[in-house]
Formats: structure tokens, sequence, C-alpha cells
């Protein structure tokens, strides 16, 4: 597969005229083009995209209002991607590429914790429809979201992974009539794995229980450093209106209580930093906001605290959409890892 990777990083953003300007580079930054993207933010209608992600569902009744947001988001896109489309294309030629790749990857990097580029929504260039001529050029576009760690710019360097990938579930729900079985998004991704021996024999499914911070700490602890490839929250979050702050909840240490118990996502991640752990998936309701004060967005606080990678969710979702979530999110996981033991079946590298 053949893979062309740009950046697209944030100069300034000009406050009067809620313009940013912005350079795609690529080749480490040695080609590069820059141009100027106004927002796009509307109150009304990020009002409305959230209810038709959210509420719609509960009354399907509102069609109209649904279609009128669908074709907005449409809009949306096509309008994001006659600014982004120059600029990439002229990228390409700079770069001295006239093949056709496989697929372009696109990825976003706003100028610090306080930017409000995020707040974009990128993924909606996942739809080579909306592109007029980059679809001369590649068969697909992905989107990839960057954050600085600890304000320095300079992201971890990630570890070799050989043997198995281990992944550890921390399912934290107090278990009232009206949350997400506990046992719904672990037995979906059992199920995954169980559905191959080839599966079986690369990737581990480890649990912690019950899903108690401090369960999470022994279970680290009994394990050598980057034993966990990935690390999967599956819970509620919240963010505390006395300062904005996100947090995420665990399984009460008292063991008669039904209450559940919040942490600071800052502590977490500290915890699975320590430990080597690269990958988080976070299961829960608007765990990603980048419309929120940056404090609010528990995946770029983990970000910020040396992850590698988030896997998270920007609004709040229904119970089948996280399970469909999580099944899509393990099955793409399983064809990489089946993928790359076809080409290299004897490196011993997953």
């Amino acid at each position: 597969m053949t893979i062309f990777i740009v950046t697209c990083v944030e100069e300034n953003y000009d406050t009067v005229h809620r313009e940013w300007r912005l350079h795609l580079n690529s080749d480490g930054g040695v080609v590069s083009s820059s141009f100027l993207l106004t927002s796009p933010y509307d109150t009304d209608y990020e009002a409305g995209l959230a209810w038709s992600l959210e509420q719609y569902a509960d009354g399907p009744f509102a069609i109209a209002r649904a279609s009128q947001i669908s074709l907005g988001l449409q809009n949306y896109g096509q309008a994001l991607a006659l600014i982004l489309e120059p600029a990439l294309i002229n990228l390409m030629i700079k770069s001295g590429s006239d093949r056709v790749y496989n697929k372009i990857q696109i990825g976003v990097l706003g100028a610090g914790p306080q930017s409000r580029l995020q707040s974009i929504h990128w993924e909606v260039l996942e739809q080579m429809s909306l592109w007029p001529t980059l679809r001369d050029y590649a068969s697909q576009v992905s989107i990839v979201r960057y954050a600085t760690q600890d304000g320095t710019g300079v992201a971890r360097r990630p570890e070799i992974t050989t043997g198995s990938i281990n992944v550890l579930i921390v399912s934290a729900r107090p278990g009232n009539e009206n949350d997400v079985p506990y046992r719904l998004v672990s037995r979906k991704i059992w199920s995954i794995v169980r559905s191959s021996e080839d599966l079986t024999s690369w990737i581990k499914i480890h649990f912690a229980r019950p899903g108690r911070f401090s369960e999470l700490e022994k279970i680290l602890e009994l394990k050598k450093k980057h034993f966990f490839s990935i690390v999967h929250f599956d819970g509620h979050g919240i963010v505390r209106r006395k300062d904005q702050t996100a947090m995420l909840y665990f399984v009460s240490e008292d063991a008669r209580s039904q209450k559940s118990k919040a942490k600071s996502p800052s502590a977490i991640a500290d915890l699975l930093y320590r430990w080597g752990v690269e990958n988080v998936v976070l299961n829960a309701c608007n765990s990603a906001n980048a419309l929120q004060p940056p404090t609010s967005n528990l995946a770029q606080t983990f970000i910020q605290h040396g992850i590698s990678r988030v896997v998270a969710m920007s609004y709040t979702v229904k119970t089948d959409t996280a399970a469909m979530f999580v099944e899509s999110l393990y099955q793409e996981l399983s064809f990489v890892i089946r993928a790359s033991r076809r080409q290299f079946p004897n490196s011993g590298v997953s």
C-alpha cells in the first residue's frame, strides 16, 4: 500500500477575522504549502449536529430536521475540501510525485492546548466524494489528530511490540438499569478475538475486576513495563462545573458502595505512562469534546501527559452505537494484525 503522509500545522490564528494560517508539510517539513482557513464554527449548527447524533435516535420522526443537518455537514465538508485541496495537490507536485496513492493521511496539529483548530470536524474529509480533484490522486483519505505532549511538541517515541498484543479492559459501570451493561463492550472484544485461533495467539485480553483505580494500579505493577499495548476504559466521564475539568469514573473503593469514584485524567495518564502504556481507548461519552475548554477534553489531557495515541468520542452515544464502535475498532485491529502476519510471516513483530 502506498501512502502519502502530510501534516496540517497551525501557524497562527487571527481572532478578529476568525481565520487560521496553516501549512501542510511532508518529508519532515522539507516540502510545504501554506493556506488560510476561516473558522466554519456556527453555534446553531453545532447544536443541531449534537442533537442529530445524540437525540435523533430517541425520536426518529423529525426527518426533515435530520436531513437538513446531514446536508449541512456535506456542505461543511465540501467547503473545507475546496480550501484544502489546492494546497494539498500543490504539495504533492512539489514532492515530485505523480503516482496515484492508496491513501493520503492528513495529520492535524494545533498550536498548543488552547488551540481551537481541533474543533473543526476534520473527519468529514474522509468522504472521497467531497474532493473534486483529489480523487484522481488517491482512493482514500484518513485523518489523524495530533496534540503536543507536556507542551514540548515532541511525541514519545513508540516502543516496538514483539509477540502478543496485550489489551487491558477496565469496565466501570454502576450497574443501574439505564446504564450500558458492563459486559457489553468486553463481550464484543472477547468475541472478535476468540473468532479466530490465529487472533487468539496474537491478542491477549486481560480484565481489571472490579474496575477500581487501585485494581488498575495493582495489575500494572504485577506486569513489566510496556506489557500492555492498549488500555481500554469502558465507563463514564464527567466535567466538574466549578473548574470545567474532566474526570473519569471508576468503581468505588468501598465494596459496600454502589457509587462511582471520579479520578483526574492526569493522574490516570501519569500512571499509564509510568508503566509504558502508549495506546488508550476511552469508551466514554464526550471524552474528546474539542468545542469545550482544553481541561474538559479527556483525550487531550491523556496525550499531554505522555500517552501516544488515544481513541475517544466527541459526543454522547447510544448503547448500540457504542457496541458498533468497539466492534469496528477491534475488527480493524484484527485486520491489521492478519495483514502484517501475511506481509512479515517470520518477523515476530506485531
